[in-house]
């Protein structure tokens, strides 16, 4: 009975969780400070976020605000971030006792013919 209501309590913080735009970008592009002043990393920040939240660049341009901070993204596109992200690291540690999960998981996911 204790686990059970661990588990709903860890599970409740989970479904909770957001994820700040910028910092989303600086984990999936591997960058720091620095290289977020870079030329183009803003535009490679606007692909990968239009690509997870399936959000046109356009709007993203548009709507979410300058500079990489994103301030002016919808919640409900950092919870989807941070789910993005909870999957990313799950597969990364998958990954390191078990090189194929990743193709399993893919290849589970496919539509049947």
């Amino acid at each position: 009975m204790q686990w059970n209501l661990k588990l709903k309590i860890s599970l409740s913080k989970t479904l909770k969780r957001t994820m700040e735009p910028q910092e989303f970008c600086r984990r999936w592009l591997n960058a720091d400070q620095e290289m977020e002043s870079a030329r183009g990393y803003r535009s490679k920040c606007v692909d990968l976020l239009s690509q997870v939240t399936g959000i046109d660049r356009e709007t993203i341009n548009s709507k979410w605000g300058a500079g990489v901070k994103f301030a002016k993204m919808p919640k409900q596109y950092q919870k989807t971030l941070a789910y993005a992200d909870m999957i990313r690291e799950m597969l990364a540690s998958g990954a390191k006792s078990h090189p194929d999960i990743l193709d399993m998981v893919m290849q589970y996911l496919k539509p049947s013919r």
